[in-house]
């Protein structure tokens, strides 16, 4: 029973509790059961120094002073004890209670820092797998999706992603066609053209293929085209 019930106990603590109740359950201080134990103690206390009970209570009868103002102020005194005791209970138990809220807010801002850490480290892979597939710089939104898919991307996330990848794709294409059109227009050499798209903040391969076709087209419309061969460097 013992091994069970550690199991049973190890098996709640691990689960994520959103409700007081159950987080006080297992993890709170029962100010009650402290609360009523204490005053138990103190009518028990109460009882036995009262003037009519036990040996006090002999005693006072020796002396003939049952019943007297004596005994009176006895019973008044051992009253005010035990309210004292009880009102020290009752502070206790709130002191108990207001360690328990605390130790619950506590807890939930824990769950709340260990869910922000787990979605951080999904966007991350997320963000990365993205990445990796704009670097495939694919068009087509099915090819895209199936990148993203066997990837662990979920499908309707995947459709979102690969459509904003080739949105992306388009406008980078967009881009690169109006630097070519630029380079081409100012009758740029390969060299010259690479340079200005490096400018431009194109990496060295893209600019590389940039400079590439400028330089062609420029060659071709200077004539310098012929049989396959055009010289970049003209």
């Amino acid at each position: 029973m013992a091994k069970l019930k550690n199991f049973i106990e190890n098996y709640l603590k691990n689960q994520k509790i959103s409700d007081y109740e159950s987080w006080l359950a297992l993890y709170g201080k029962d100010s009650d059961a402290s609360f009523r134990e204490a005053k138990t103690e103190a009518d028990t206390a109460y009882a036995a120094s009262r003037a009519e009970y036990g040996a006090k209570a002999s005693s006072l009868y020796d002396k003939g002073l049952s019943g007297s103002g004596y005994s009176d102020f006895i019973n008044h005194a051992a009253y005010a004890e035990k309210q004292s005791s009880i009102r020290n209970a009752l502070r206790e138990k709130q002191k108990t209670e207001a360690e328990n809220e605390r130790g619950y807010l506590s807890y939930l801002t824990g769950i709340a820092e260990e869910e922000e850490k787990e979605k951080a480290a999904l966007r991350k892979e997320e963000d990365d797998i993205f990445t990796s597939l704009l670097s495939q710089r694919i068009l087509d939104p099915n090819a895209a999706i199936a990148y993203l898919t066997t990837r662990g991307i979920g499908k309707e996330r995947a459709k979102e992603l690969a459509e904003e990848s080739v949105r992306i794709q388009k406008g980078r294409q967009s881009y690169l066609s109006q630097l070519i059109s630029e380079a081409k227009a100012a009758n740029m050499n390969y060299y010259t053209a690479f340079t200005y798209a490096l400018a431009k903040g194109l990496d060295e391969e893209t600019a590389e293929s940039v400079a590439t076709v400028a330089a062609f087209q420029v060659a071709k419309r200077k004539g310098l085209y012929t049989n396959g061969y055009y010289s970049y460097y003209k």
